[in-house]
């Protein structure tokens, strides 16, 4: 019998599992879980927990799991999230078990926001035009927003955690997203001092998206497609960034922005080079799923924002994994034996729309005495074309037919259907947010809007 391992805790690792399962019925999952998900623990066949509590405090305890994962030989152990690669990649590394995910390593390189530019030089134009400063001088700062165009992106560098409480997609921001210049100089300031550096980026005009595929040690590429990943909290693209708001996905790429010659730039003029560049600094090309954050501008042209060395969210894997009309379990077994070339890309006639159910304060977090909103969701039956994933949440109760939780910061719940027209996936889907978003939660109404 053909086993796949999947290591993580969150929403992604149960699209992962249900896709497997409704795929490859004779595949057996495996669940690895470093925190309590009982969401995540129904999506497998079996559970092994990779922690244990002692006095009240959860601790990591990768034992078991290597033990078994050891024992039972799996055909590929998928390590989800950037958490979980911290925690398991290098246990699993040392006992010479073989794995699907990023590195430490490079995950460092992915949180240092400044070295893709060390990749892709302004001489590539692959990048808009980028400025890293190390001083948060206000002068120069002027400076250089003029020569940037007068609209910039500013990134922060560094811990972002240990300066701001709220949504870590929140080291990202447009200089309309701060209350006053002091908070805009403060977030410079915070930046510098926790990294000795920040960034300031040409905001390009136009539509951005995402590219995602899976990658191998042989620098072989299995493209998954392109989604466009809401991250504004309110309609219209506007407001702050959050945990993700919504996505699309048309025959698992988006037709009216890509064409033949767009998707051959992105393999050749970003990926191939970024695997490149890691093999020559690690002497070990990735072995991990590449999430790549694009934009195509008014120009016509395609500038990289971003490239996530890891599995992507839960957003974007329930977008592209029910388009796939190649398994899921294929696809990652041959990503752990290095051999993608062995695969042919095929996809599914339809589309995938995502809309997410998230607490109405996000991305701002909870204050102390704040009463968390709670909801009640249906668990899923086989036969059910809706489908719904559970984000960080905390269990209150379960029966043998639902569940009630309650909400912490991010996505509460997922929900995603793929139909033949995205009129019908849409429908679908708001139908069920409509039914499920009660007192306290709130959802952007827009998502897919463009191709209505």
């Amino acid at each position: 019998m053909e086993r796949i391992a999947l290591v993580g805790f969150v929403n992604t690792e149960e699209v992962v599992a249900d896709t497997i399962k409704r795929q490859s019925p004779r595949v057996q999952v495996d669940g690895f879980e470093l925190f309590p998900n009982d969401a995540f623990g129904r999506a497998v066949d079996t559970r092994t927990q990779l922690y244990h509590f002692t006095d009240g405090e959860l601790v990591t305890d990768m034992a078991p799991g290597l033990d078994r994962i050891r024992t039972l030989g799996y055909t590929a152990v998928n390590v989800g999230p950037d958490v979980a690669v911290m925690m398991t990649s290098e246990a699993l590394t040392e006992e010479g078990i073989a794995h699907i995910g990023s590195t430490p390593q490079e995950l460092e390189m992915e949180t240092d926001k400044t070295k893709i530019a060390e990749i892709f030089p302004e001489s590539t134009g692959i990048l808009p035009a980028t400025r890293v400063l190390e001083a948060a001088d206000l002068h120069d700062i002027d400076r250089h927003i003029e020569e940037l165009g007068g609209r910039v992106v500013t990134k922060f560098v560094g811990a972002y955690n240990d300066y701001y409480d709220d949504s870590e997609y929140r080291r990202i921001r447009l200089p309309n997203e701060f209350e006053s210049p002091d908070d805009f100089r403060n977030f410079l300031a915070n930046s510098v001092d926790a990294s000795g550096q920040v960034i300031l980026q040409q905001y390009i005009e136009g539509q951005q998206f995402s590219h995602t595929c899976i990658v191998d040690q042989n620098g072989n590429v299995f493209p998954l497609g392109e989604n466009i990943f809401y991250k504004n909290r309110f309609e219209g693209d506007k407001g702050p960034f959050c945990d993700g708001a919504g996505s699309v996905s048309i025959n698992n790429t988006l037709p009216d922005i890509m064409g033949a010659e767009d998707k051959a730039f992105i393999r050749r003029r970003i990926v191939e080079p970024y695997l490149a560049a890691m093999d020559a600094r690690f002497r070990r090309s990735p072995r991990a799923f590449l999430n790549i954050d694009l934009v195509k501008g008014h120009d016509g042209r395609i500038y990289l924002l971003e490239i996530n060395n890891r599995q992507p969210g839960g957003h974007t894997m329930a977008t592209l994994l029910p388009g796939l009309h190649t398994p899921l379990a294929e696809i990652l077994q041959a990503a752990q034996e290095d051999r993608l070339h062995d695969l042919t890309p095929r996809y599914k006639s339809g589309s995938s729309v995502v809309v997410t159910i998230f607490p109405e304060r996000a991305p701002n977090d909870f204050s102390t005495s704040e009463q968390r909103p709670i909801m009640r969701i249906p668990k899923l039956r086989p036969e059910e074309q809706v489908r719904h994933y559970t984000g960080w949440v905390d269990v209150l109760d379960e029966t043998e037919t639902a569940v009630t939780v309650q909400s912490n910061l991010t996505a509460t719940l997922i929900v995603n259907n793929h139909a033949p027209t995205i009129r019908e996936a849409r429908s679908r889907v708001y139908s069920k947010v409509i039914e499920l978003a009660t007192e306290g939660f709130a959802y952007r109404s827009d998502i897919a809007d463009r191709y209505m």
